[in-house]
């Protein structure tokens, strides 16, 4: 980095701090989102900046000062983790340090600082993986955290090399070899945990991941964020994020419905409390979007529980596409509803939590349960042995996501007067799809349509029709017990238009 200009300097050592932010889940403590989370989100957005907008200089480096005053790296601890943790936020300090340098030299000497705690960072976090994997040989296979992030930094080192600008490094992903497992996974806690507050801090967490894919917004909503009035960072997390989203909104404004030119005199309010299987929230752009909420992410019990799940939930997938595919190609004799419903299921099933929907996936197996239990005695018993199979294995699954059964119960207790009539639904998908992509992103009618699809017909095999063996396999039985599919079908649709 010798001789590189000062907005360089600042994009190797913002990228550091980016690359290391998640380690700052290690620093969970209380008060942990108000005195570390926010200042850490806060100093990597400025030092970010600073490289991409060197025309903003002069105002960067004075927000990069007041940025710097509010990032107090934890005291390292005598455990791997604690010890990622203090150079993780050292590496993020030193970042916003070089953004506020105005000279080349001292911002090279903070920008060193900065990837060398990373470094560091990266060494210690390793230890930490492994010493958490109950398979150390495991461990040995997706811990090479350090070694990713060399590679990136040496990619970086190589478009300075061929003349990229720092804007144009800034702007480009952040891992461009693939991100680190155990790091994607970090990032997915720290997510979980910090949505969990209710705080809005989706604004902040689909800024990093824009960081991570490098995207980037327009020029004046990227500064929007650091733009805030410096007395509302000492009121806390909930303040500063609720006037970060009021101004992404308001500087952005929203069409008005189309086909109307005006909107109604009165709307109607929501219902408060209501679970929805499907969560939305705003984007950046001011629309309206899919998100993923708490009941797509996974949790970890204990040491081996990230491989078992994952193991399980290739085992899912696999047996669920191999079962319809068999089923398509006329293998059993059987009706078409239970392919249609697998594929359904697959489609549901979370790749990653910000993809998919576990509790429409887990809906699509209670449905393959009821079919099952309906015709048990006239299924072909291959057919039988391979739902029994998939059942077992989903309901094993099912154990890492324990909000589908808050959302159960919630299903059992709920009450609708009367089921949404079938002409209301489509008329209210029909106004987000004529209010697609102008209000909403894609997601939201694909999400509104495969919740109000009628689930296939289910009633016990005629009992003239010719039975199988005594040694047929049943479906196992349900932990959360039984729910009418149909009221859990009118549930969802319902908490989803409420939520929407």
């Amino acid at each position: 980095m010798d001789g590189q200009p000062r907005a360089v300097l600042i994009a190797f050592a913002a990228r550091a701090a980016l690359r290391v932010l998640p380690f700052v889940q290690w620093g969970k403590r209380k008060g942990y989102m108000r005195g570390l989370v926010l200042p850490v989100f806060r100093a990597t957005a400025v030092s970010w900046a600073a490289a991409k907008y060197h025309a903003h200089e002069t105002e960067l480096a004075a927000i990069a000062t007041a940025a710097r005053a509010a990032v107090d790296p934890p005291a390292a601890t005598n455990d791997g983790a604690g010890i990622a943790v203090h150079y993780a936020a050292t590496a993020i300090l030193a970042a916003v340090d070089a953004a506020a340098a105005r000279a080349a030299l001292i911002a090279a000497t903070h920008a060193f600082a900065a990837v060398a705690a990373a470094a560091h960072a990266f060494a210690f976090a390793d230890d930490a993986f492994r010493d958490a994997t109950a398979d150390y040989s495991l461990g040995l296979a997706t811990t090479h955290t350090e070694d990713a992030f060399w590679s990136a930094v040496s990619i970086d080192a190589t478009r300075v090399e061929q003349g990229r600008t720092a804007s144009v490094i800034a702007s480009s992903p952040l891992w461009p070899q693939g991100r680190p497992d155990t790091l994607r996974s970090l990032w997915q806690e720290m997510k979980s945990a910090v949505h969990g507050a209710k705080q809005e801090w989706e604004v902040w967490t689909i800024r990093y991941d824009d960081r991570l894919e490098g995207r980037v917004l327009e020029e004046e909503r990227e500064l929007l964020y650091l733009r805030i009035d410096k007395d509302l960072w000492d009121q806390g997390p909930a303040i500063v994020n609720a006037e970060i989203k009021r101004i992404l909104i308001e500087g952005h404004p929203r069409t008005a419905w189309r086909g109307t030119s005006q909107p109604p005199l009165s709307l109607p309010e929501p219902i408060e409390n209501i679970r929805s299987a499907v969560c939305f929230g705003w984007t950046p752009k001011a629309t309206i979007a899919v998100v993923s909420g708490l009941e797509n992410w996974p949790v970890f019990p204990f040491k081996g529980a990230e491989q078992n799940h994952k193991n399980r939930l290739e085992a899912c997938r696999a047996l669920a596409s191999d079962t319809a595919q068999s089923l398509r190609s006329e293998k059993w004799n059987a009706r078409p509803d239970y392919a249609e419903t697998l594929d359904q299921y697959v489609a549901y099933l979370p790749v990653q939590p910000e993809e998919g929907n576990f509790l429409l996936a887990d809906a699509e197996a209670r449905i393959i349960r009821a079919m099952f239990a309906a015709d048990v005695n006239i299924l072909p018993s291959g057919l039988a042995a391979k739902l029994k199979v998939f059942l077992e294995q989903h309901i094993g699954l099912r154990a890492y996501y324990p909000a589908t059964e808050d959302f159960y119960e919630s299903v059992r207790s709920g009450h609708l007067e009367t089921p949404l009539p079938i002409d209301a639904v489509e008329g209210f998908i029909q106004g987000v799809r004529d209010n697609t992509p102008t209000l909403f992103e894609p997601n939201v009618s694909q999400s509104l349509e495969g919740v109000a699809q009628s689930i296939p017909r289910i009633s016990p095999a005629d009992a003239g029709v010719p039975k199988t063996d005594e040694a047929q396999p049943a479906p196992p039985p349900d932990p959360i017990g039984e729910v009418d599919p149909e009221k859990a079908r009118r549930f969802t649709l319902g908490g989803t238009v409420n939520a929407l």
